[in-house]
């Protein structure tokens, strides 16, 4: 057959498969998905992309993303999510690409507003003109400072440090009718606080107690040595230096802890992001203990934040007890448990109290924190986180005491804790000061926690 033959023969079945590659190199625009819900059609034939998960394994990705950028104004954040470039922000603190949803408008060192992710802890919000600050240069820069007499940042213009702190003083206590018990001991664990002989002031509870100090600036050289029964340790949550009593008890301990209080008053300063944290130690840490803690911490804690600082209500590092775990009765315990301390879903061999949680467990991070005597390598307290910052001894030996009290009424009254968890009004604080310190000191904590609840009241 001849040639030409041949090829007109052929010649129809090349043409079908030279459209059939034509049409396969053709790629239909897709709806590029953004994120928080809006979308784009996208023509990415230029690149062979054909889907959606090819554009995160592109081997050009940097290529890929500045043509989208340019052609579609599509940008990616820190965290990959696609979004339209009018719905982004740089944030002024990271210069992380964030949407626009997630943004929070403050004021920086000049005074200007710049933008910054609402994740920022650094910001400092002053009740007085309903301002927020990018950090506590900024505020400071802008008249803002804190005011350890109602332990907020306020307006120096309209608000009156010198009188707010008068007012905040608080009287000694008259211990002249409260109880305490002698033990044998040395000059020298006395002078440290470690020991002690009278428990007056704490109407005769021998619970171990240490305290920990947050400051903004400034620094004690010397506080490790044999005067001072503390140790200055870096947070990182924090500016300054955090110091932190050793072991303390009875009488002597708050004679020591006055000492740290006057010592740091001198030496430091404080601001808004700082705070008091108290340990309480020598009780009988067990699993009925944990589970009545709760209880109490839950019919308290609304109470316990009245007599805080507005500030305080909002600290990701002193949250509130989640309301559910009400229902934690001696059938799910172990789940309820498991939640609020191991970040887990029940106690089982892999979370219990011979689990090592680390050094930062996040759910440390409770106002009535029991993560410490709850894993292998904890300290054998409990902490109460609510406080806000203060250099001031009388505050913080009359929060110290609170505590102190808090936990005797866990050890003392746990038939009370149960039945009152479902009736109307629950335990009172004034309850709870009473019973575990006596009418004198249980009384005069009572007087300081309304005055209190009176100089926070309303505020936001």
């Amino acid at each position: 057959m001849p040639r030409e033959t041949l090829d007109s023969i052929l010649e129809p079945d090349v043409q079908d498969v030279q459209e059939e590659q034509a049409v396969a190199l053709v790629i239909e625009p897709f709806m590029f998905e953004m994120d928080y819900g809006s979308d784009i059609e996208v023509d990415l034939s230029s690149f062979g992309i054909s889907e959606m998960s090819e554009v995160s394994h592109h081997e050009e990705r940097g290529e890929l993303r500045d043509y989208l950028e340019t052609e579609y104004e599509i940008v990616y954040s820190e965290n990959d999510d696609s979004m339209h470039i009018e719905e982004s922000f740089v944030c002024a603190s990271s210069d992380g690409l964030y949407h626009m949803d997630n943004s929070q408008t403050v004021i920086d060192s000049h005074g200007d507003d710049v933008m910054i992710h609402e994740d920022n802890y650094e910001t400092v919000y002053c009740e007085d003109n309903d301002n927020t600050y990018f950090d506590t240069y900024a505020a400071e820069s802008n008249g803002i400072e804190f005011c350890s007499g109602c332990e907020e940042t306020r307006d120096v213009e309209c608000h009156d440090f010198e009188e707010c702190q008068e007012d905040g003083s608080v009287d000694s206590f008259d211990n002249s009718s409260s109880a305490h018990k002698g033990t044998v001991n040395t000059k020298h664990s006395r002078a440290r606080g470690i020991t002690s002989t009278t428990f007056s002031n704490m109407n005769g509870m021998r619970y171990t107690f240490g305290v920990e100090l947050e400051t903004s600036g400034g620094y004690i050289p010397s506080c490790d040595g044999d005067d001072l029964n503390a140790s200055a340790v870096e947070d990182g949550s924090i500016s300054g230096k955090e110091y932190v009593t050793g072991v303390l008890v009875g009488d002597s301990g708050l004679s020591m802890l006055k000492k740290v209080c006057d010592t740091v008053q001198e030496n430091c300063e404080i601001n808004s992001q700082c705070g008091i944290h108290v340990h309480i130690g020598g009780a009988n840490f067990t699993r009925r203990f944990t589970i009545m803690a709760v209880h109490l911490g839950l019919m308290l804690q609304d109470e316990i934040f009245e007599m805080m600082p507005p500030s305080r209500k909002t600290n990701t590092y002193c949250k509130p007890i989640p309301s559910n775990h009400k229902e934690m009765n001696f059938n799910n315990y172990k789940e309820h448990l498991a939640d609020l301390i191991y970040s887990s879903c029940t106690l089982d061999k892999n979370y219990n109290k011979k689990t090592r949680l680390g050094r930062y467990p996040s759910k440390r991070y409770s106002w009535l924190n029991m993560v410490g005597y709850s894993q292998a390598n904890g300290h054998n307290t409990i902490e109460f986180r609510n406080h806000g910052a203060s250099m001031n001894y009388d505050k913080i030996r009359n929060w110290t005491l609170i505590c102190m009290a808090f936990v005797n009424f866990v050890e003392n009254n746990q038939r009370r804790i149960w039945e009152a968890k479902d009736l109307p009004g629950g335990i009172t604080l004034s309850e709870v000061l009473n019973e575990s310190l006596g009418d004198n000191i249980g009384g005069q904590l009572s007087r300081y926690v309304n005055s209190r609840k009176d100089k926070f009241n309303g505020a936001i």
